[in-house]
């Protein structure tokens, strides 16, 4: 058999050139540090817009045409923030260190810790129930343009009550006390109440939980401080390690005070702060103040701020004639 020695030239350029080509154009890289170690599947972001999504060793690679001068590139690891870094055409690698931690205080007990079954026995303690389908709440909102000037800013209390159906919560205002863009603001108040709703839900069901584990697709550690009698369970999960949540548990009575939560897309990225307690004449854990921040890549990003919230126990019944009531 006769080879066609140019064809055979053209083809082998054609795929390994095209390979070259693709090293070559995302020629910018990022290392993400925590405690000088790596930051695995960390989230990159541009002037605060997330780009993308750090591999298992913390580095992640653009291309330059995607930046300009002076735009700002940092990293969030496990909802922590890091330093900002200025970006500078003439300089191809960068390093960006996570400036927060985990824990309050140093961290004397520094171990990492692969746990499970330890989480287990924390949560079978911290349950959390859907059962609470009203909430009277307090808020402070603050929803910014693409310049960070405010665009919208307001205050007040909003009632809202919650429908179960087909795996989704709905929600409907009530009664408001701030006169103007109503839509707008239940609308960020629901998202942030379903946004924490879900996350605590999901950290709280050992069935969730396990199920991810079980898939392979969730990395937990665990870091202890004594000082502060803390402990804090990291978990990355998803199918792209978009899913991101640190959960802090007070070592001594072994409730549940805080989650910490962020998820990415190509359109919105997420984050939220969850202060919680526990309803001892209910037995279930319970929302005390929510913080959420939402942001999409058009410059648009919402900060909410959830206080005061008080929680009615409906029957199910009860809940659907209410809203027959209202149809």
């Amino acid at each position: 058999m006769k080879i066609n020695v140019k064809y055979l030239f053209l083809l082998i350029i054609n795929i390994f050139g095209l390979g070259v080509f693709n090293l070559f154009s995302q020629n910018i890289k990022v290392s993400v540090l925590n405690n000088n170690e790596p930051a695995p599947y960390a989230f990159i972001k541009i002037n605060g817009n997330n780009i993308g999504i750090a591999d298992s060793l913390g580095n992640y690679f653009f291309s330059e045409e995607i930046i300009k001068s002076n735009d700002i590139i940092s990293a969030e690891y496990i909802t922590l923030s890091s330093e900002n870094v200025k970006y500078n055409k003439n300089k191809k690698e960068y390093i960006i260190k996570i400036k927060e931690s985990l824990l309050p205080t140093v961290i004397v007990t520094a171990e990492k810790i692969y746990s499970f079954d330890e989480y287990f026995d924390l949560v079978k303690n911290n349950r959390y129930s859907y059962n609470c389908n009203k909430y009277q709440v307090d808020y402070d909102i603050d929803i910014l343009n693409i310049k960070k000037e405010i665009k919208t800013e307001c205050a007040g209390n909003l009632s809202v009550v919650l429908r179960r159906g087909y795996g989704t919560d709905f929600f409907r205002t009530i009664t408001h006390s701030y006169i103007g863009d109503t839509i707008y603001v239940c609308k960020y108040v629901s998202t942030g109440i379903l946004y924490a709703k879900d996350l605590l839900n999901e950290m709280t069901q050992i069935s969730f939980l396990r199920n991810l584990k079980s898939k392979g697709k969730l990395l937990i550690h665990k870091y202890m401080d004594k000082d502060s009698q803390i402990t804090c369970f990291t978990f990355i999960g998803g199918k792209k390690k978009d899913y991101q949540t640190a959960v802090y548990f007070n070592s001594i009575t072994k409730r549940l005070i805080e989650i910490r939560g962020s998820f990415f897309n190509e359109v919105w990225s997420e984050s939220v702060k969850i202060i919680t307690d526990y309803d001892n004449k209910n037995k279930v854990l319970i929302e005390k103040v929510i913080q959420a921040n939402l942001r999409n890549n058009n410059g648009l990003e919402v900060n909410a701020y959830i206080n005061n919230i008080h929680g009615e126990y409906y029957s199910k019944k009860k809940v659907n004639r209410f809203f027959k009531d209202k149809n």
